[in-house]
């Protein structure tokens, strides 16, 4: 009798105690499982509708990660409950290839290696290495590594102040705009440095100058533009026997009328500067709006320019492409001044007589109808007497301030 009772309400009986007879409840063994009961992450139908994890309370944002490298595609959102081949982290940019993800290094292969949508985001390789930005490079490489900018259209934001060492920077694109250095601090070359810049440009640097040499520093560059800069190259006063050599290097737009001394190159003290096939045009400064020099009664200081193009350049005051002073030494050879202008006098040139200044020109075009410098060519200044010379086409002449003559 007890046996046959027992079967007739089999179906009527709740085991677990959850509010659910055994005809109802998918497992009456568990109390947690029941329908409406709140579905989690574990496995079980909780809810008993027949699907498991289904709209789980303790489910999660999770991705596709096809390539296995951590990262999903943020396109294929979903909450659910951890399983294979799913991530809680997007962003992955390319889910076919785990080398491409973010977090990952950036390399120099024309690829957008970490998903930040900018490729070749101011990447540095030293000797081979790569490095995230140039300051983690100049701290990782050795004194003598060759630093290669990749190309970007964001520019590599640096301090730096080479001293008693080797620095050279090369651009690896194909023009020099290609990769650019700028920085709101010190760019340059100091005592016992040499920095070596190809196929790059310096621009838009706010503070002293694109580029400063003081001390006996050595500055070396070729196929480089230094442009936008609140001046283009410094020659600080402190310079003791700086070395400055320029080859294709276009100093444009540089300088304005806040600057006080040569918008393009403001060169002082004891110095060797040599530009060969540059061009210095569209500078401004309040005197000498290409290039100002200031020599040094103690020691050599000489500017030699050849098959380079000045133009476009202008002084507020005096000496549109050129002023030459105290001492100082420029020989221009091969060249062509033209367009010009100075707010005062010396349209292509101001040299500053009262002590030993010379300006040489050999087969230089000075301008003539159409592309003249003004108010005029030349000016010779002595105290308070100021001579003016004009030179129509190419000449070749000396301006001396022993003389106080141009012939």
């Amino acid at each position: 009798m007890w046996m046959v009772a027992w079967v007739g309400v089999g179906c009527s009986v709740d085991w677990d105690e959850d509010g659910f007879l055994k005809g109802d409840d998918c497992d009456d063994r568990d109390a947690s499982v029941f329908p409406g009961a709140h579905e989690i992450c574990d496995g079980v139908d909780n809810d008993c509708d027949g699907v498991v994890d289904d709209d789980a309370l303790d489910a999660a944002a999770l991705f596709v990660d096809a390539d296995s490298d951590g990262f999903g595609v943020d396109a294929t959102e979903q909450l659910r409950c951890s399983q294979a081949g799913w991530v809680d982290r997007g962003g992955d940019c390319d889910d076919a290839d785990a080398t491409l993800s973010p977090g990952e290094p950036e390399r120099c292969d024309g690829i957008d290696n970490d998903c930040d949508q900018q490729i070749e985001d101011q990447v540095v390789t030293a000797d081979g290495v790569p490095y995230a930005t140039m300051e983690q490079a100049l701290e990782g490489a050795p004194d003598a590594a060759v630093y290669e900018l990749c190309p970007t259209s964001r520019s590599y934001d640096v301090w730096l102040q080479v001293e008693d060492r080797t620095v050279t920077i090369r651009g690896g694109g194909s023009t020099p705009d290609a990769a650019a250095l700028t920085s709101g601090g010190p760019l340059g070359v100091m005592q016992g440095g040499t920095l070596v810049l190809d196929n790059l440009t310096v621009r838009d640097v706010p503070f002293l100058a694109g580029l400063q040499v003081t001390g006996d520093g050595h500055l070396s560059a070729t196929d480089v533009v230094i442009r936008d800069n609140v001046l283009g190259l410094s020659v600080g006063s402190g310079a003791k026997g700086a070395l400055v050599e320029l080859s294709r290097v276009s100093l444009v737009d540089n300088g304005g009328k806040d600057a006080s001394f040569g918008g393009a190159v403001n060169a002082a003290g004891i110095f060797d500067l040599r530009m060969d096939d540059c061009t210095v045009e569209g500078n401004v400064a309040r005197v000498g709006g290409g290039i100002r020099t200031f020599g040094s009664p103690i020691g050599p200081s000489s500017v030699v320019i050849t098959n380079s193009v000045i133009r476009n350049n202008e002084a507020l005051g005096t000496g549109g492409a050129l002023h030459v002073t105290h001492d100082g030494y420029v020989r221009i050879v091969s060249s062509v001044v033209t367009d010009n202008v100075a707010g005062y006098s010396g349209g292509a040139a101001f040299v500053a007589t009262s002590v030993n200044a010379v300006l040489e020109s050999s087969l230089t075009h000075w301008g003539g109808p159409g592309d003249d410098n003004g108010p005029n060519d030349i000016v010779l200044s002595k105290q308070f007497d100021a001579t003016p010379y004009d030179f129509d086409g190419v000449a070749s002449f000396t301006c001396s301030g022993a003389t106080s003559t141009c012939e």
